[in-house]
């Protein structure tokens, strides 16, 4: 722990809550840890009172990439007993490679970072959340999500200059969802709806037009996939949520409420965040048994 009289710019704040009301402050932290190098920095949690898989993967990401760029971090833990406790619970996971599981109040976590285009880690997570964890997640319902992750996976590493995704997956609180949050800091997709949307001025119309198209790919076949549109059709038909902040915009889906938002971000992010909530009562847009792969449905 470092003393308090730090320099105030190698003390970066971390909001109270990782919810959409909030997110800004996640993207103030990626863009004040990418100006510092070989600095002691702190991440200051005194005033966060609630962590979801939104802070577990930004945590995780935002310490390594304050590594990559020679910096030390340590932390100033917060003030609130019960979630201390709980960030006490992650940090094993800052000097891991493998990202092990993580169990928070009985309910299991998984985390990990992904740095190749390979759904095997994905598959592991499911598996490890629903046989050995007892969450009821049916084949079919499985299914959707490996689809959908694989797809973001897909884009993540095809898209980005970085070449990893970090993804936090797990029950929370009371919840009946099955939350699945997925981050990369690689500039690809806001530079692809840049250049894909030049007709929209605004981020979040562009990213309306994501949702509804599909719009990005990297084949050399055909102009566009179905990427987005068939995430948004798989929650949909789920009646989940989706949640996506990328460049300067912020959507908002949530299916089992009908509701939808699109909405232009205060600060641009340089990256792409994607936080899922499955619900595990609800349908399946795609069958395991018609033999399908991810190739022939995005």
């Amino acid at each position: 722990m470092l003393e308090n009289n730090a320099p105030p710019d190698q003390v970066i704040p971390f909001p109270k809550q990782a919810t959409v009301a909030y997110m800004d402050g996640f993207l103030q932290a990626v863009r004040r840890v990418r100006l510092l190098e070989n600095s002691p920095i702190i991440f200051d949690l005194r005033a966060t009172t609630e962590i979801s898989p939104v802070f577990v993967c930004f945590i995780c990401a935002l310490r390594d990439l304050a590594q990559e760029r020679g910096n030390s971090v340590s932390l100033y833990m917060p003030r609130n007993k019960r979630v201390a406790s709980t960030v006490r619970a992650i940090k094993p996971l800052f000097r891991t490679v493998g990202r092990p599981s993580l169990r928070i109040a009985d309910r299991m976590l998984q985390v990990r970072k992904i740095t190749g285009n390979n759904p095997q880690p994905i598959e592991e997570i499911l598996e490890l959340l629903g046989d050995r964890s007892g969450l009821p997640i049916k084949p079919e319902l499985r299914f959707n999500i490996l689809l959908v992750m694989t797809e973001l996976l897909t884009n993540a590493i095809d898209h980005s200059g970085e070449r990893a995704l970090y993804v936090c997956a797990g029950a929370w609180g009371k919840s009946r969802n099955l939350h699945i949050t997925a981050l990369d800091f690689g500039v690809g997709i806001p530079q692809k709806i840049r250049t894909r949307y030049l007709e929209y001025a605004d981020d979040a119309d562009a990213v309306r037009a994501l949702l509804q198209t599909g719009g990005l790919t990297t084949r050399t076949d055909r102009a566009g996939g179905r990427g987005y549109k068939t995430i948004r059709e798989v929650l949909q038909a789920n009646r989940g949520r989706l949640f996506l902040f990328t460049g300067r915009a912020k959507a908002i889906l949530r299916y089992d409420r009908y509701e939808h938002l699109f909405r232009r971000a205060r600060k641009e992010f340089g990256g792409t965040c994607v936080d899922l909530q499955f619900n595990l009562d609800g349908g399946a847009l795609y069958s395991n048994m018609t033999g399908s792969t991810h190739e022939d449905i995005f």
